[in-house]
């Protein structure tokens, strides 16, 4: 059969967030497949059909997605007792693995929700997760129906809380503990809506051509809103970009272990920014008291904090920041738009 390689290009990029040594080439269904212990991803395309060839075969996935990144044109696939792949004056055979494609079946009901809102939901939320699935909370990013419309998303390592909740139309309830390896391939799909689904034992997401199947972890999540403080004694505003100016004057000072703490000194009307370690840095960012009201109560306060989880906040917000604490040993909490993150206090 014939293809053209950007289609096969197409089609490898979305299948790649499967970290599999193996890769299914399905010319009987038009389809690549790939699954690893956690996710199994799955790409259909009618150019990867073809009934007079219509074979299954199994192959290394680094040296197949290697080969064809490497051709252009026309790619000239032919079977036998290896794969061989023909574009111009190339010629490469690729030897088959003994492996069976494994079952992939659809769910029946799917709920179908906004693309683009779900994955930008995902997107800021996962800068939150503990990476670590063995973790209390780690591995996953919580996903949610918001009563009344809308959509949420949360995830936490512990001493960092990312959280967003953004509009929408109603939908059915539902509160998914998406995998992380799951976010990979999500980010990946296209168009304007999002197919989805749970089981007892995976998370079924789709677009018009590609399937993720994603294996559940068993986990609780906490509700984040019962752990984020009502009131605060200091609240601010300043400038995301000025502040993100500021964090990167110090941020070559910023210890490189432990909690990467960095000094935050509010007073007058200006957050002094302190780092240290081999040397010491400082900057200063203006900002605005909202509260107690600076006519009757100037405040002044001091404590540390996590140079990347503020880093990471400001890198994806902009306009002002409202900023608020309570004492130096509670977590500070960082709002912008629909984004918020609540971040521990460095105690040392």
């Amino acid at each position: 059969m014939n293809i053209l390689a950007s289609d096969i290009k197409q089609a490898l990029k979305k299948i790649g967030s499967a970290k599999s040594e193996s890769l299914f080439v399905d010319t009987l269904a038009g389809r690549l497949v790939s699954n690893d212990s956690e996710i199994a991803v799955v790409v259909t395309s009618d150019k990867l059909k073809d009934p007079d060839f219509g074979e299954v075969f199994c192959v290394s996935a680094r040296k197949f997605t290697t080969v064809v990144n490497r051709m252009s044109g026309t790619i000239s696939l032919t079977g036998g007792k290896s794969l061989k792949l023909e574009s111009a004056k190339a010629r490469v055979e690729i030897e088959l693995l003994p492996n069976k494609i494994p079952p992939v079946t659809p769910p029946k009901e799917t709920l179908t929700l906004p693309l683009t809102t779900v994955k930008a939901l995902l997107d800021y939320a996962a800068t939150g997760a503990d990476t670590n699935k063995a973790a209390a909370h780690g591995g996953v990013v919580q996903l949610t129906s918001v009563h009344g419309g809308g959509f949420s998303a949360a995830a936490t390592n512990g001493t960092r809380l990312a959280f967003e909740s953004l509009p929408g139309e109603g939908s059915p309830p539902f509160a998914y503990l998406i995998p992380l390896p799951a976010l990979d391939a999500i980010k990946k799909l296209e168009g304007e809506t999002l197919q989805a689904a749970e089981t007892d034992k995976q998370f079924y997401f789709a677009d018009e051509t590609t399937s993720i199947y994603a294996r559940k972890l068993v986990k609780q999540f906490p509700n984040y809103a019962d752990f984020v403080p009502k009131t605060f004694k200091l609240s601010i505003t300043l400038d995301a970009r000025k502040f993100e100016e500021a964090l990167r004057t110090v941020e070559p000072f910023v210890p490189d272990a432990g909690a990467h703490a960095v000094s935050l000194l509010f007073s007058e009307g200006n957050l002094k920014l302190t780092a240290s370690d081999g040397g010491k840095a400082e900057d200063e960012v203006p900002y605005t008291q909202v509260f107690p009201d600076p006519i009757f109560e100037t405040t002044e306060f001091k404590n540390k904090l996590n140079f990347v989880h503020l880093m990471d906040f400001v890198k994806v917000v902009s306009g002002d920041i409202l900023f608020q604490v309570n004492t130096d040993r509670d977590p500070a909490v960082l709002s912008a738009g629909g984004r918020k993150l609540m971040t521990a206090a460095v105690l040392f």
